[in-house]
């Protein structure tokens, strides 16, 4: 299905995190920074309401209602009014697979009050009918921080009364769980024993009133046809409670009595029994966290109790959650979606296809892409009506430029020599997915298998399949899926999704040859829907696709859970190949490879977004430059390393294992200008030690070897933390810290380069480039929340404004010296980003659907030259750049020295390029440019015809 894409696609974007302590305003104050960078449009976090305090605004509870807490509307209406006076676009990440669940959330609310009965109980996925006799028709809430018994016993349940609304709710700190109807009657009853009789009488009728009121809901039909009714009969009953408790202060105390009659006495536990029955007969069981492990009946996101997955597939959700996204669209507030998560959706396809097509009714074509992490080899579906992915791809395949794959032999060695870690990263993924599903994701897994069991009873050909060895067989299969989930529908079966699941299925039948492989062959067949060809088969069609789909939504969470936050922290090889998306296995890009796949999107998907570090990056984009440039020093590496275990042997740390990711992490992220680590002020120099303890504390519990976030090891966590101080405490004793900091300047040129080339091909690439708020400058941030930090504009705002008055001025070329000269202060990035990002709307055709061209490079070392051209822009990098680093080059040098290499343009080559960063003539003679012309004032090249 071909996309309409609009004629609005951003040139490029700019990614804005909001948050409570940067909201409508600020991004406002950012437009004309924005406007003179050379940026098309603003890519904005979710900023719809979220939870109170959301810092990332993924946890929605309204979709169709602003985050009050980042501004008002006026000011929201500001930001996009200012921003279109600017030609800048807007773009949103949108978040439909899931919302926030709390008190806060009225939805889940009402759920919780009503249960089944609640007309948003089909909003979310529950499964309301559990094998276990005592869950039926109730949601699990795993919310309480000890077993419900303590928790009861010692009075931490208490009830509470919301005077506005007229409600009750239970109380547990800062929680609230709204009581279903049919508590109140007791409750009320309860307070009407303690007016007087006499004093009283019309408050106790009244109130008595109300409470026959709600005991009617016990013997309510559950047809549809008479919920809204009774709902609304109630309803009425909570305002005129609320107003007569507002009335009358004794009702008020007599309310307040009632419930304190339920307060549990410490250590009678026989006084809790009354507040138990309250509890139990609640639409939802409260529960200790931990048992959410086993027992959760809700899909959430990933492992995450606060968030339920949404069913989008339902018509009436997907109207509901939408509103306000359509009107922005009919109103031209909104030129793009980001959709969050795309493959938490039951049917990813029907739903983008859908957003085109309504935008397309509304006159506004959307530019549409999807967080979707492809695996090796694996391709986004043709049939999606999208402009493509959100670039994690991109950021992997141009980061393996820069790794030299001829030291991977070395690195290996290097790695099991230090950390004593057998086994390949497949085998600790494998590892990584079994624990996830056995603790982390286990409910879910329970909840397919019970509805793979229903399905096996429903046939006596299968009828014998037990729910432990279905549940066993979906535990292998999943385990030996290779990719993040399949796309069947009841429409249709891939061939390629058939590949994968019949794979996994061989695969898991291989590895488990005690298992009865009619187990495997039945569980294949459910999964591809081929169980409606077998001649006289009894299974319920609807049943066998809704577990097929339900089956898809449960791998992408396995995988991610499995690869981005376990085993990318177990296997620290080389960390800079641990990035979303990633393949820590794949070591290294060739040019070839980045050739293809850049021919490729630009023939399938030219305005996908490119990403080279993003909100959800595990290291900054020049943090993973930095790592890559130890491929190039595997000799020096090693020994540093050898003295380094001298040194740290010295101190009781963590597993050798952590030692050697803390250590690449601090090659990643020491800052360029911190050659004297002495003269760095007090509170910056903490600030950067608490960032690495802070991250290495993240780092442990997500590995889950030592530490993890259920079971904290604080005695662990604390021996990391202080052999982390020790080894950058300032001082002349420790040996350590002058030793690493030379080390680290002997490599940080070399990165730099790889991070300058590196910005030229993101921008230069076909697709739409994203630059990660801030990253105009050297990005040296690590996994979230460290990437979210605030960002100092004023200082990019000034540099730009220089930058444009130099080159104003006629002093394009020294002002290039300058900045190369100085590259540790980062202009020289945030010149390159904004030199590309100007000829980009200069030649918005070039670079939006212009072909890509591979040039031929010739000479003793071509394979450290990119080089490619967009219609008549020729683009030329360095890559691997210590080889052409002068000897003797000082610190602040990013010289770089070429010999023979030279780049064929072909027939088409002008006679003579400038280039845009120097304003060099460039001779092309005979259709070939020389290499040591192209690069000998400037690390990168950007050719247009002079």
């Amino acid at each position: 299905m071909s996309a309409p894409f609009p004629a609005t696609v951003p040139t490029a974007t700019y990614r804005l995190q909001f948050s409570p302590s940067f909201g409508f305003v600020d991004a406002t104050a950012l437009v004309p920074y924005l406007a003179e960078l050379g940026i098309g449009a603003i890519y904005a976090s979710p900023y719809l309401r979220a939870m109170p305090g959301s810092e990332h605004g993924y946890d929605i509870i309204d979709h169709n209602a602003l985050n009050p807490e980042l501004g008002s509307e006026a000011e929201y209406e500001a930001m996009i009014a200012t921003a279109q006076t600017r030609g800048i676009g807007h773009i949103l990440d949108f978040v439909p697979n899931h919302m926030g669940v709390g008190f806060e959330n009225p939805w889940w609310r009402d759920v919780l009050e009503w249960g089944e009965r609640s007309p948003y109980a089909h909003y979310f996925d529950i499964d309301w009918r559990s094998l276990d006799v005592a869950m039926y028709g109730k949601v699990l809430l795993p919310f309480l921080g000890d077993q419900y018994g303590a928790v009861l016993e010692r009075g931490e349940l208490q009830l509470a009364f919301e005077v506005v609304t007229g409600s009750f709710a239970l109380a547990y700190f800062a929680h609230r769980f709204p009581l279903g109807p049919r508590s109140y009657g007791r409750i009320l009853d309860r307070a009407a024993k303690r007016l007087d009789a006499e004093e009283h009488a019309d408050a106790i009728a009244r109130l008595r009133a109300i409470a026959d009121d709600f005991d009617s809901a016990h013997a309510e039909p559950r047809d549809a046809d008479r919920r809204v009714p009774l709902r609304e009969r109630l309803q009425r009953a909570k305002i005129v409670l609320g107003e007569l408790v507002r009335g009358d202060v004794s009702v008020r105390a007599a309310i307040d009595d009632a419930m304190h009659s339920y307060d549990v006495e410490a250590n009678v536990p026989a006084s809790a029994d009354a507040l138990d029955r309250i509890v139990q007969e609640q639409s939802y069981r409260l529960a200790f966290w931990r048992v959410a492990v086993d027992e959760i009946n809700y899909r959430r996101f990933f492992d995450i109790n606060s968030l339920a997955g949404l069913r989008q597939e339902d018509a009436e959700v997907l109207g509901r959650t939408h509103e306000r996204i359509f009107r922005m669209i009919g109103e031209g507030k909104l030129q793009g979606l980001r959709i969050d998560h795309v493959d938490g959706l039951a049917n990813p396809a029907a739903y983008v296809n859908l957003l085109q097509e309504r935008a397309v009714a509304l006159g506004q074509p959307l530019w549409i892409v999807v967080e979707k992490i492809l695996a090796r080899e694996e391709r986004l579906r043709t049939s999606w009506s999208i402009a493509g992915a959100t670039g994690y791809e991109f950021a992997n395949l141009v980061n393996g430029l820069f790794v030299d794959a001829s030291t991977e032999a070395s690195f290996t060695r290097i790695y099991h020599r230090v950390t004593d870690a057998r086994g390949s990263f497949a085998d600790v993924v494998h590892d990584a997915k079994r624990r996830i599903m056995r603790y982390e994701l286990s409910s879910e897994l329970s909840v397919l298998a019970s509805e793979l069991y229903r399905i096996a009873r429903s046939d006596r050909r299968t009828s014998d399949f037990t729910l432990n060895g279905l549940r066993g067989a979906l535990f292998d299969v999943i385990a030996a899926f290779r990719i993040y989930r399949t796309y069947v529908t009841s429409e249709e079966t891939d061939p390629e999704d058939v590949r994968y699941i019949d794979e996994a299925v061989d695969r898991a039948r291989a590895m488990q040859s005690l298992t009865d492989a009619s187990v495997f062959r039945f569980i294949g067949d459910v999964l591809t829907l081929r169980t409606s060809a077998i001649p006289n088969a009894r299974y319920d069609r609807d049943a066998v696709v809704k577990f097929a789909m339900r089956f898809q939504q449960y791998t992408s969470p396995v995988m991610a859970k499995s690869v981005e936050d376990t085993a990318f922290y177990r296997y620290p090889r080389l960390l800079a190949l641990n990035e979303v998306g990633g393949d820590p296995s794949r070591f290294g890009t060739t040019v070839e490879a980045f050739h293809e796949a850049n021919v490729e999107r630009a023939r399938l998907r030219p305005h996908a977004m490119l990403a080279t570090s993003t909100h959800d990056h595990k290291r900054g984009e020049d943090a993973r430059t930095r790592i890559d440039a130890l491929t190039e020093f595997p000799a020096e590496w090693s020994r540093a390393l050898r003295r380094w275990g001298a040194i740290s042997g010295e101190h009781d740390g963590p597993s050798l294992v952590d030692e050697y990711a803390l250590t690449q992490t601090l090659v990643a992220t020491w800052p360029a200008d911190w050659s004297e680590p002495d003269t760095i002020a007090d509170d910056a120099y903490e600030a950067y030690v608490c960032r690495i303890v802070d991250y290495q504390r993240k780092a442990i519990r997500e590995a889950k070897v030592h530490s993890s976030w259920g079971n904290p090891n604080e005695r662990y966590e604390a021996r990391a933390e202080g052999f982390t101080r020790a080894l950058l405490a300032r001082g002349a004793e420790n040996r350590f810290l002058p030793d690493f900091v030379a080390f680290v300047r002997t490599l940080a040129p070399v990165a730099a380069v790889g991070s300058l080339a590196q910005v030229v091909m993101k921008l230069m690439s076909p697709g739409v480039p994203d630059i990660y708020q801030g990253c105009e400058f050297w990005d040296q941030s690590l996994v979230d929340p460290d990437n979210r930090r605030a960002v100092d504009y004023r200082a990019r705002y000034e540099t730009l404004v220089a930058c444009r008055a130099r080159c104003d001025r006629g002093e394009t070329l020294a002002f290039a010296r300058e900045v190369a000269a100085s590259w540790p202060d980062a202009r020289i990035k945030l010149y390159v980003t904004w030199t590309l990002l100007r000829l980009r709307a200069e030649r918005r055709a070039t670079f939006l659907d212009g072909p890509y061209d591979p040039l031929t490079v010739l000479g003793s070392r071509a394979s450290a030259l990119v080089a490619f051209r967009r219609t008549d822009v020729v683009v030329v990098v360095p890559r691997l750049a210590r080889r052409f680093r002068p000897a003797g080059a000082p610190y602040e040098s990013l010289a770089v020295r070429f010999g023979d290499e030279e780049i064929v343009v072909g027939d088409r080559a002008a006679a003579r390029y400038r280039d845009v960063f120097t304003g060099v003539l460039v001779p092309c003679e005979r259709g070939v440019l020389r290499a040591s012309e192209l690069l000998a004032e400037f690390p990168v090249a950007v050719l247009v015809p002079a």
